[in-house]
């Protein structure tokens, strides 16, 4: 899926569909959009390479250059790249699937997909549930930050909306 690289994406749950994953006071969080500014660049990601593997994808930061997705104990957080090798797989991913939402799977721990439960993001192994496989389900869709300039489409979803 290298396609994708250089774009602007936000990810919305297969199961809220008006709740993006965005950071929060350093932590990712499975938050409902809002509308504010803020949490449209919070919620914006530019795909590029994979830090340890460009086959991949890191998940970097509109409004905190050089900050990305990474998992730490289980836990998805956005921290500052530090050049470490520990770091750079950590913040590493592959995006699966793509026509009926996308999986999220951690590079340095092959079959741990970003869910969310209790509203906190995470990287977890699928126990075969339906609620892992919908708490693990993510749509892509131009970033709602409207590719970080500010300003762009204040409304969420682009016409597939899922009823479960």
């Amino acid at each position: 899926m290298g396609g994708s690289h250089g774009k602007v994406m936000s990810f919305h749950s297969e199961n809220y569909a008006d709740h993006y994953f965005r950071h929060r006071n350093g932590e990712i969080w499975l938050d409902r959009n809002d509308g504010s500014d803020l949490y449209r660049q919070d919620a914006s990601f530019r795909l590029v390479p994979g830090l340890c593997d460009p086959r991949a994808t890191s998940f970097e930061s509109v409004n905190y250059p050089g900050h990305y997705m990474r998992h730490q104990n289980g836990l998805l957080f956005l921290h500052k790249a530090d050049g470490s090798d520990l770091f750079k797989k950590d913040a590493t991913f592959f995006i699966r699937g793509g026509g009926h939402g996308s999986h999220i799977e951690s590079h340095n721990f092959p079959g741990y997909f970003v869910r969310h439960q209790n509203y906190r993001c995470s990287v977890a192994m699928s126990d075969g549930s339906p609620l892992f496989k919908a708490d693990s389900t993510w749509w892509g869709s131009d970033a709602l930050s409207g590719g970080g300039h500010g300003h762009g489409h204040s409304h969420g979803g682009h016409g597939h909306s899922h009823h479960h």
